[in-house]
């Protein structure tokens, strides 16, 4: 079975592994994204409340690991950090009735 230890990303490209099917992908990561006027602080249960705050038109999406970020640069961004692949869960900022897609 692939795996990010046997296949080959191309040039400038990192692999992910998909959380549901440890299956590799292959994504353009992205390390520095547009800044917004939001306050980000460390705890994740206070993300959301700010960005929906301060975020012109509620642009916050909410990701499937049910987190609330402030645009897809920034689920991609974590995506590359955490080395799992993230999707768009929906529009706005998750709440108590989300769960993670795992």
């Amino acid at each position: 079975n692939a795996d990010c230890t046997t296949i080959r990303c191309r040039e400038g490209q990192t692999c992910l592994t998909e959380m549901n099917s440890n299956r590799p992908r292959c994504v353009t990561c992205t390390y520095r994204c547009p800044r917004k006027r939001e306050r980000m602080r460390e705890r994740k249960r206070d993300r959301h409340r700010d960005w929906e705050r301060d975020s012109p038109n509620n642009s916050v999406l909410c990701a499937t690991n049910n987190i609330t970020y402030p645009s897809w640069c920034h689920i991609i961004k974590d995506a590359c950090v955490t080395g799992f692949v993230l999707e768009t869960k929906h529009a706005g900022p998750c709440d108590a009735h989300d769960s993670p897609f795992y």
